[in-house]
């Protein structure tokens, strides 16, 4: 039986080497952008595809090639593996033809030329999403674009020369570029953490088309199998499988699981016992040897996504005398917005003396830098030993409901003596609809000058509840009122779910320590909407003196 087997998978593999003639894209960057557009590319144009993963891996992809094959070579014109790849192939008697561009510019180029108007909007930061995204894009015929502050215009320039006829934004996008594609009315899924947006695209792929195999990955790989693949793509972690995929899987009725690469057995081993589905792992592949009517088994052809490691670092922790208060400075290192709670303990020696913290979790924007202050009172101690030390534990991650990092560091605690005469109140919240933006207009009530920062928590836009913010601090001069403006896209239907929004400050005299906090819920004033209604009560009033004169004028003549 074993013999029989074996055979049969032999004349497989010989079959397969003597197919028909293909047409193929092959992509030669070291750039997973460029892989990644030119096999989402592929899967519309119906071609196959292949990716180089090394110099060397350059000859084991000609080797897969037949001289009446057709062949587009996507060459990165930064970072080949081998330059003018199609010339090779060309000298080999292949017919070859190249397409030269990189990153953003490919991505976009590509999407031109896709036999589509659908399209998947993903933030490049998160390479997970891409992989997420991948089968479902696959099902529903769609391009996957990539959109940050580098590349938003020119995705506009090319949906004015091809309007888009289904738009979905997947995962952590900027606001700007939720707020400049808002006229489509775009479909968004972000509902949390990179496991709950995952496992919600893979809803709505077995919505359209029920399954129950998947394929299981850390979202880190790029492999054939995630994106030409029959089935959605369910995250698991390196190390632990998150409960809610665990229940997912047990409660939707998935039986079958492929782990691409033999990285995560320890996960998938988890997900076997927990859910009791039955898990393959796919690790090899069968490939022709160059200039033999053989084949051989290798390994996979893998490519390694980016880390997508969040980092928060202490910028600086003080405890000021005139404030009672421990105030507390962390920088966001990574251009990744990130959820976190801080517990910071004070010691006198090795005696724990005090411990205070967050209340709530805080949010901490993209390459910012935010100042946190919490009451304390540390004079007794002070007195008996001037030398006290902080511990700084912080949990961060993706989402409030997935920190999966820490921050943990002891370190001496400076005192100085000087308070932050600071002084902020909220006065009201607008939305200018002409230039679209929230404005909070707050006023400096205190003696000295104030670095402000402002933001909009909970506000619903397209039905997801986001929280919004300036993340550059203003100056507001003493005495003066100042109008803050956020940048953010709303339409009526948005107004009617925001008649009250809740608006917060945090201010202080240095802007790495803006620890003070003023907030508060207050009704979203509309300007435009209350001149509307205004002109049309004048118009009414000044219509019915028209009727009553006409009216008036025919009676005296009569």
């Amino acid at each position: 039986m074993r013999k029989t087997t074996i055979l049969l998978l032999f004349m497989l593999l010989i079959l397969a080497s003597t197919a028909a003639a293909k047409e193929y894209i092959i992509i030669n960057s070291d750039n997973w952008k460029d892989i990644y557009s030119g096999a989402i590319h592929a899967q519309l144009e119906k071609k196959d595809f292949k990716f180089l993963i090394s110099e060397k891996h350059s000859a084991k992809i000609t080797g897969l090639l037949r001289k009446d094959d057709k062949i587009t070579v996507i060459e990165s014109n930064k970072l080949p593996f081998v330059l003018d790849y199609a010339g090779t192939l060309q000298r080999y008697g292949l017919n070859a033809n190249t397409i030269k561009a990189s990153g953003n510019t490919l991505n976009i180029y590509l999407a031109a030329q896709a036999p589509t108007n659908s399209y998947i909007i993903i933030d490049p930061s998160y390479g997970y999403d891409a992989i997420s995204v991948a089968p479902f894009a696959r099902l529903t015929n769609s391009y996957v674009l990539f959109a940050d502050r580098g590349s938003i215009d020119e995705i506009m320039e090319l949906f004015q020369m091809k309007p888009p006829q289904r738009i979905m934004i997947y995962g952590n996008v900027e606001q700007e570029i939720i707020d400049a594609l808002y006229k489509y009315r775009p479909e968004i899924i972000n509902v949390g953490s990179r496991y709950d947006n995952n496992i919600e695209i893979v809803k709505r792929y077995r919505q359209i088309k029920p399954t129950d195999q998947i394929t299981i990955s850390s979202g880190e790989i790029l492999e054939e199998g995630t994106i030409a693949s029959n089935y959605p793509v369910l995250f698991i972690g390196k190390e632990v499988v998150p409960d809610s995929i665990i229940q997912y899987i047990k409660n939707s009725g998935i039986n079958y699981a492929v782990l691409i690469g033999n990285e995560l057995t320890r996960p998938a081993k988890q997900i076997k016992d927990l859910t009791g589905a039955t898990v393959f792992i796919k690790f090899a592949q069968g490939r022709p040897v160059l200039g033999e009517d053989s084949t051989q088994v290798e390994g996979l052809d893998l490519f390694y996504l980016p880390s997508y490691k969040r980092e928060i670092e202490l910028s600086g922790i003080r405890y000021n005398l005139a404030t009672g208060t421990i105030d507390l400075a962390l920088q966001n290192k990574k251009d990744l917005k990130t959820y976190l709670k801080t517990t910071v303990s004070i010691y006198s020696g090795e005696q724990r003396i005090l411990a205070t913290g967050d209340q709530d979790i805080e949010l901490l924007e993209a390459d910012d830098r935010r100042g946190f202050g919490y009451p304390a009172d540390l004079a007794y101690y002070l007195a008996e030993n001037p030398h006290l030390e902080a511990t700084i534990y912080t949990t961060y991650g993706e989402a409030p409901n997935f920190m999966d990092m820490e921050l943990n560091e002891k370190v001496p605690l400076p005192i100085i003596d000087k308070a932050d005469l600071c002084e902020m109140k909220i006065k009201g919240v607008t939305f200018d609809s002409e230039i679209q933006r929230l404005v909070i207009t707050a006023q400096n009530t205190g003696p000295a000058n104030c670095y402000v920062d402002a933001s909009i928590v909970d506000l619903i836009i397209s039905d997801e509840t986001i929280t919004t913010a300036m993340g550059t601090p203003a100056l507001v001069q003493t005495g003066a009122t100042a109008e803050l403006k956020i940048k953010q896209r709303m339409d009526a239907v948005d107004l009617e779910d925001n008649k009250e929004v809740h608006a917060k400050l945090y201010y202080g005299e240095d802007p790495n320590f803006l620890f003070k906090k003023t907030e508060g819920t207050f009704r979203l004033e509309v300007p435009g909407q209350q001149g509307t209604s205004n002109t049309y009560i004048i118009l009414g009033i000044i219509a019915i003196i028209i009727i009553a004169a006409v009216c008036y004028f025919r009676k005296k003549r009569k």
